[in-house]
């Protein structure tokens, strides 16, 4: 895979959220907050964490689901889905956080839209 520049980075996260690249004042804003630890941003030999949770038959179901056990085992799932996924062990955590930041940010904006 090749390696994005950072102004090639934000132009594919706006494309995926906006559908449409950043302005030239866009992209000078992210320059500069993103620039800081870009180049090493990636932690050398970092292994990847665990795999995000994944809904699975988990035994509950109509013939068991008033028992005891079978609502504490979708108490416990709940739990698990509200913690969320950890975030990646790949990168640095002050570029991550600034990187999520940025997703923030767009996702937040007015342009940002989901239709039912």
């Amino acid at each position: 895979m090749q390696e994005l520049s950072l102004e090639e980075y934000i132009d594919q996260v706006y494309l995926a959220v906006l559908t449409r690249k950043p302005t030239s004042e866009e992209q000078a804003l992210f320059q500069e907050y993103l620039s800081p630890g870009f180049d090493t941003r990636k932690i050398p030999g970092a292994e990847p964490g665990p795999l995000p949770l994944r809904p699975a038959r988990d035994g509950v179901s109509w013939s068991n689901h008033l028992k005891p056990r079978a609502n504490e085992m979708k108490i416990e799932f709940e739990e698990k889905i509200q913690a969320g996924d950890p975030p990646t062990t790949l990168l640095e955590a002050d570029w991550r956080e600034r990187a999520e930041d940025m997703l923030w940010a767009l996702i937040n904006s007015p342009e940002f839209l989901i239709l039912p």
